[in-house]
């Protein structure tokens, strides 16, 4: 069965200019509001990557079992709107959630969560991409079979009222097959989800 982690180290602010960084993270944009995923692998460059150091990152074509991943979600201008807190004090605020599905290579869907903090409360710097609030971590077990996977992220701008379905996928090897033969297939990308 595969694992699913709750997972909110990344709870700072971790922005940098999108434009600048549209030849490395391409979002997906639709009214105004724009999200991405990748899977990499997690490890403790994860926990500390800052802005220039997101060229060091690879998403994770390949994988094998028991080794652990970690869902990146990127996500620019979600909707805000104003309030105020119990203190009278007005506040600016975004609201972004995001479900994830992994589908075995049979179709069949094997595991997932739902509504995964993205973004709560002050809304976060205009034009700029940043790394979702809370993040998954994903490892494969013995049980899961091996062949290509997919993982369905829709994202869900609360307050624009919209969503982008994002979806990649990641081959499961046995652990002593050849890492080069599948290094350079590149991403499977589609915005329709499963």
């Amino acid at each position: 069965m595969t694992s699913f982690t709750h997972h909110f180290a990344l709870a700072d602010d971790k922005s940098f200019d999108a434009p600048s960084m549209g030849d490395i993270v391409k979002p997906h944009m639709k009214d105004g509001f724009g999200a991405e995923f990748w899977i990499v692998d997690d490890n403790e460059n994860v926990e500390r990557w800052y802005p220039e150091d997101l060229r060091g990152l690879q998403p994770a074509l390949v994988t094998v079992r028991h080794k652990p991943l970690r869902l990146l979600v990127f996500l620019v201008d979600p909707g805000h709107m104003r309030t105020t807190d119990h203190d009278g004090n007005v506040m600016i605020v975004s609201d972004v959630t995001y479900d994830v599905a992994v589908i075995q290579p049979t179709g069949q869907i094997k595991d997932g969560c739902k509504a995964v903090t993205g973004w709560s409360g002050s809304a976060p710097s205009p034009h700029l991409m940043h790394v979702a609030k809370g993040t998954i971590k994903v490892s494969f077990e013995a049980l899961d079979p091996l062949g290509t996977y997919t993982v369905a992220v829709l994202v869900h701008d609360n307050i624009r009222k919209v969503d982008i379905p994002l979806s990649h996928t990641i081959k499961l090897r046995e652990l002593d097959a050849n890492p080069e033969k599948d290094k350079n297939k590149g991403w499977n990308t589609s915005l329709g989800g499963p």
